[in-house]
Order: C-alpha cells, then sequence, then structure tokens
C-alpha cells in the first residue's frame, strides 16, 4: 500500500495518494468540521471515535491532550489509523460498531479513490467483507465524547443507547439510510431530552430529506455532571444479548 505523508496545522500523517484521505483529513484537521461550535477538545476528554476511518479525529483529539478510543472496520484503513496515530494516548480497536454485537457484511466501496464510505447497509452492486461488529453501549460507558460517523448505522445507536454519561457528541447522520425527516427530529428531542444543547441544520417543512448532499453534522453538548455509568441502566442494554446473525 503506498503512502506519502501530510502535513495539516502542524499535524502529520499519512494518505494514499489520489484517495479521499486527504481531503477527509483536511475537513477534519483544518476546517475543523466535527469540533466547532458548543464541541471542542479538551484535556479531560476521553473520546469514542467511532468510524476513525484512518485517524484524523483521534490524532488532532489526542494532539490536544485528551485520550482516545478508535474503532474502524476496514482492514486498509486500520493499518492506516495505527501508522498515524502511533505513539499517541489512542487505543485501537478493528469493528464496527452498532446497537448489536456479532458479525456482519461490511459493504465496501468501488474504485480506488472513496476509502470512507463503507458501510453495514446492504448496498446492491458492492463488494462486501466480514467484519467484527462490536455492540457500542459499552463503549459509551468508558467515554465522556464521542464522534459518531458510521455511514448510517448512527441512526439506530441514537434512537436506543444511553448517552447520559457523554458531554459532547458529534455524529454525521446520513439521509441516504434513512430520508424521514421526522425520524431524525425525533432523534434530536431525544438528545434534548437526556440534557443536550443541539446544533443542527434547520429542517425542511416536509416528511422526505431529498437534497445534496444526503448528511448533515449535529453537534450536542450538555453540561450537567452526567450519572454514575453503575447507576444507568440503557435501553441499549436490552440489545447486548441480541447479535447479528453470521451467515
Amino acid at each position: 500500500m503506498h503512502t506519502e505523508p501530510l502535513t495539516i496545522n502542524g499535524l502529520t500523517l499519512n494518505v494514499r495518494p489520489e484517495t479521499t484521505d486527504k481531503t477527509a483529513a483536511i475537513e477534519v484537521i483544518k476546517a475543523h468540521v466535527y469540533d466547532r461550535g458548543s464541541v471542542t477538545i479538551e484535556p479531560s476528554d476521553v473520546w469514542l471515535d467511532a468510524g476513525s476511518y484512518i485517524g484524523s479525529f483521534s490524532l488532532l483529539a489526542a494532539s490536544k491532550g485528551a485520550s482516545v478510543v478508535a474503532v474502524e472496520p476496514h482492514p486498509d484503513n486500520i493499518a492506516m489509523l495505527k501508522q498515524n496515530v502511533s505513539g499517541r494516548n489512542v487505543e485501537v480497536i478493528e469493528a464496527a460498531v452498532a446497537v448489536a454485537g456479532g458479525e456482519a457484511a461490511l459493504f465496501v466501496c468501488n474504485g480506488d479513490k472513496n476509502k470512507y464510505r463503507h458501510t453495514l447497509a446492504t448496498i446492491r452492486g458492492r463488494e462486501s467483507i466480514r467484519v467484527r461488529v462490536m455492540p457500542i453501549q459499552p463503549l459509551l460507558d468508558r467515554v465522556n465524547a464521542v464522534k459518531l460517523d458510521i455511514e448510517g448505522s448512527e441512526i439506530e445507536v441514537l434512537e436506543v443507547c444511553d448517552f447520559s454519561a457523554v458531554r459532547k457528541l458529534v455524529f454525521e447522520y446520513h439521509f441516504d439510510r434513512c430520508r424521514s425527516i421526522p425520524r431524525f427530529l425525533a432523534i434530536c428531542e431525544r438528545l434534548r431530552g437526556i440534557g443536550f444543547t443541539v446544533e443542527a441544520r434547520q429542517m425542511p417543512d416536509r416528511e422526505t430529506y431529498d437534497f445534496y448532499p444526503a448528511a448533515t453534522i449535529v453537534r450536542c453538548s450538555q453540561n450537567a455532571t452526567p450519572s454514575s455509568p453503575k447507576s444507568r441502566k440503557s435501553s441499549c442494554a436490552r440489545w447486548h444479548g441480541r447479535t447479528l446473525a453470521r451467515t
């Protein structure tokens, strides 16, 4: 695998030429697509970087003194991720995340350029590989800040999992996996009910999201002291005994 170094704002990471690696790294490290508004990175943070890709966000967070648990399912991306966070306070886990754990097909982008839109959602015409899937709730219970970019799997996670110990949450919501605007708004309302201030794009007064790009970044923060993990009972915990089918 051919790579070359790329330095952005004083941080150096390896990227694969002529792929999405460089563009994504610039968006994360230079444009701060995730950490802006109410979502900042602080040394006291323990971040879950779910859908870490080649580790741009993990590298950025670790460079600011935060601890990171980085999770990524694709073997080639994992190899890049490990290179890019070597020597940093980052734990790397090779897996996808979802509400339920087990094993599943990861549908891989076609061609040599796109390296980051691999998804657990079934997409006709794509090849797939088998990957381990971790239930996300135990990871949520270990951290106080979360970045989710998991290509559609975030929808069910945001609907049922317990985020009450999380102080900062930023996620990319993928309308190409479910175009229902009411479903998106219900998720935002659920997060407000937990105690988050939610920064999200104003949605049009209609049922279906038919715009480009078919994704939006949502940033959430809360100032209240989170409850102890030992005292919390998660609705997501009901799913822990249910595993994904092995085929």
